[in-house]
């Protein structure tokens, strides 16, 4: 029961998801749907969005047949050269209730 709750809250803050993506699935995964990870582009709003389809494996996929691959994807998508991203908070962060707004 907690689990379909979590995966609700996960799906419904997808759009808020900006940052580059990479979502990698293992062809043989008989746990997770090969939908999920599509849906999981489709509703992310970030313009960098990849799909890493990993023929050989299945659900834990950095130790199954295709570890090295997605290793060298992973890799590959993290140096990859991007403009520098700016992060504006929404509001206060939790726990910080001072009136300056924490700008000392």
């Amino acid at each position: 029961h907690q689990l379909v709750r979590l995966q609700r809250r996960v799906r419904a803050g997808l759009p808020r998801v900006g940052a580059p993506i990479l979502v990698a699935h293992g062809r043989l995964d008989a746990t997770a749907a090969t939908a999920d990870a599509q849906q999981i582009l489709r509703r992310v709003s970030s313009p960098e969005r990849e799909l890493c389809w990993l023929p050989n494996s299945g659900h834990v996929l950095p130790v199954d047949h295709d570890g090295p691959e997605l290793a060298r994807e992973l890799g590959d998508f993290l140096t990859r050269p991007r403009p520098a991203l700016r992060y504006v908070a929404d509001s206060q962060p939790p726990g910080d209730r001072r009136s300056d707004g924490g700008n000392r």
